[in-house]
């Protein structure tokens, strides 16, 4: 049977591609978030909607709107500008992230190992790594100076 994966050159090439992988986590992660931001920066009007409606549209956001229900327009303006401002920060954060040169450097190895060793490479199934969103604590570098 042939070696699928070339040998590691030393222990710094494993713990590199570990930081690697945790970078791509994080980022996996911040994603993921991003599918619920909608929906929490509406949570504001849909809580003051929700004192003039029964059940409401948003179950998932129960504790968030029952937090302000039958809020004057001046808080509820306020909790809507404060919502949407964190989720530009979220965008924004989950974009320069992705547009970063680490992010780059990933993707760029990737690539060129993945079109050097095509064989072997699997799908990745998260049911086959239950923690694979538990993020390990990265490794400081050096700071420029």
């Amino acid at each position: 049977m042939a070696n699928i994966m070339p040998p590691l050159n030393a222990p710094q090439d494993e713990e590199r591609i570990d930081d690697q992988i945790e970078h791509l986590k994080e980022l996996h992660l911040q994603l993921r978030r991003l599918r619920t931001v909608i929906p929490r920066m509406l949570a504001p009007m849909a809580a003051h909607q929700s004192s003039r409606m029964s059940p409401s549209p948003f179950p998932y956001l129960a504790p968030l709107i029952t937090s302000l229900t039958l809020s004057p327009a001046r808080e509820l303006h306020r909790a809507f500008s404060k919502s949407v401002e964190e989720a530009q920060k979220e965008i924004t954060s989950f974009r320069n992230a992705y547009t970063g040169e680490e992010t780059k450097a990933v993707l760029q190895e990737a690539a060129s190992s993945r079109q050097a060793n095509p064989s072997g490479i699997g799908i990745w199934n998260p049911c086959a790594d239950p923690d694979w969103a538990t993020l390990k604590p990265r490794h400081q570098k050096p700071s420029a100076r």
